[in-house]
């Protein structure tokens, strides 16, 4: 015996919610994996800075927001000036 009309109707609707409720667990799950790889990626950044600073003597340094903020300071103000010593001077613009 074959379904009717509403039966067919209700089983579709059964499978479409069923597919949404999926693809809204499958975006969670792919949002907590891009944010565990990001702090992995952070954690791995941090421990290789204080690999580094072992390395060099600094035995008990250990990273924290302040130093961190720091060093990135330093290293993007380095690559600012880098940059603008790459440039070419601009006419009339340097100083006088």
């Amino acid at each position: 015996m074959s379904l009717t009309p509403e039966q067919k109707t209700a089983r579709l609707t059964e499978r479409i919610n069923s597919n949404r409720e999926e693809i809204k667990r499958l975006e969670r799950q792919k949002a907590q994996t891009k944010r565990a790889e990001r702090n992995h990626r952070l954690i791995v950044s941090a421990a290789t800075i204080e690999a580094v600073a072992s390395e060099r003597g600094y035995g008990q340094f250990e990273i924290g927001e302040s130093t961190a903020r720091k060093m990135a300071e330093a290293y993007f103000d380095s690559l600012e000036g880098r940059d603008r010593m790459a440039s070419p001077p601009t006419e009339g613009l340097g100083p006088q």
